[in-house]
């Protein structure tokens, strides 16, 4: 952890420095974007809240921008300089011509977990259903073809991939069809019944 803090607090200064070397005491302002409100880029709302861009002489403004392709098209406009996203959206963003530069990779194992509703008990039980995802083209977007794929289902025909939002729409329209289907369900027993 510390020295993933070094890392981001050297990029930070880094990139500060760069812009001016000779402002002196004042804070220089720096926007750093994040494309998603998860657990595991807590730690920059951390490093904000517990001074440490004030202490090195930098006043972050932290800005969210849902979904990494839009993110990385912030980036390489110059509107935010600084991102937190994934690896795959930085290569895929070089590929194109742009000039990324990864500079340090806090996570490097995939580590999502898919949830469905109590019906779904497989992989093979996504087939002909929807799934939710932040935006088409992210990286949890490829990480689902890649593993529907790696199961036998093809991703462009088996399943609808659908834009819902971030990890909180995500959950609510997740908790919404278990309702429905819930719903749906009792209605049937209910009309069997009579």
């Amino acid at each position: 952890m510390k020295r993933y803090i070094a890392i981001l607090l050297a990029s930070a200064l880094f990139y500060s420095t760069s812009l001016s070397a000779a402002e002196g005491p004042k804070l220089q302002k720096l926007v750093i974007g994040y494309a998603a409100p998860v657990a595991s880029l807590g730690i920059i709302d951390v490093i904000n809240k517990g001074g440490f861009f004030h202490k090195y002489g930098l006043d972050v403004e932290l800005v969210f921008i849902q979904g990494s392709g839009v993110l990385t098209a912030a980036m390489v406009s110059g509107q935010v300089p600084l991102t937190f996203l994934a690896g795959a959206a930085v290569v895929s963003s070089t590929i194109a011509g742009a000039d990324t530069v990864l500079v340090s990779c806090a996570i490097n194992t995939l580590f999502w977990r898919l949830f469905s509703t109590p019906n779904i008990k497989t992989v093979g039980d996504l087939k002909r259903k929807n799934i939710g995802v932040t935006r088409l083209g992210t990286l949890e977007d490829g990480v689902l073809r890649y593993l529907l794929k790696e199961r036998g289902l093809n991703p462009d025909r088996d399943v609808t991939f659908v834009p819902v939002g971030a990890a909180p729409q995500r959950v609510i329209a997740l908790s919404r069809a278990s309702l429905m289907r819930l719903l749906l369900s009792r209605r049937k027993t209910s009309r069997q019944r009579n």
